[in-house]
């Protein structure tokens, strides 16, 4: 996988721009068919966009918090969810289920805060945010991301940081 970087550094010196990230082809057609199953009204792309944000798209990936594989799942949580991390497959759909459970959960009137509320339980645990939501008095991204650091303190910077590299991401790869 290090030589891949490599080659991506490589080929954008040679072209004077930056290299757009992805993942490698090999997990493509895993996240097209989680999201065409779990989230058929996002791209695909934003399945890919959260593996680069969560794990650098490094199926045997491990955090100093103990999230494992390429979607970055808690052992208590992949375990939940009958999920094997440490199988990029398992965990892409695992991944796109959670995903698809938390826009269930936070059912924002739209589209795009629905997401975003739903990137932020994956980062920041769904307790937070329902917690957010309720000082925020509604279910607008911008407005529970203005009151999180009231639920998790030094924390809210990371999960909002994390649902705008997502939504940057996305973009990029699409």
């Amino acid at each position: 996988m290090a030589w891949l970087c490599w080659l991506c550094l490589a080929l954008s010196a040679n072209t004077g721009q930056a290299a757009s990230p992805s993942c490698p082809a090999v997990y493509s057609g895993a996240f097209e068919r989680w999201t065409s199953f779990y989230l058929p009204w996002e791209s695909w792309h934003l399945l890919e966009a959260q593996a680069l944000a969560e794990s650098g798209c490094e199926e045997n990936q491990v955090s100093r918090a103990g999230a494992v594989g390429i979607m970055q799942f808690m052992p208590a949580t992949a375990k939940g969810l009958g999920v094997n991390p440490l199988d990029p497959e398992s965990a892409i759909q695992g991944a796109a289920m959670y995903d698809r459970m938390e826009e269930d959960r936070f059912a924002a009137p739209a589209p795009a805060d629905r997401r975003d509320l739903a990137l932020a339980a994956y980062n920041a645990g769904p307790g937070n945010i329902a917690r957010a939501v309720e000082l925020a008095g509604k279910m607008v991204w911008q407005s529970v991301a203005a009151v999180l650091a009231r639920v998790t303190g030094k924390r809210a910077g990371e999960t909002v940081a994390y649902v705008a590299k997502i939504e940057a991401l996305t973009g990029e790869l699409q």
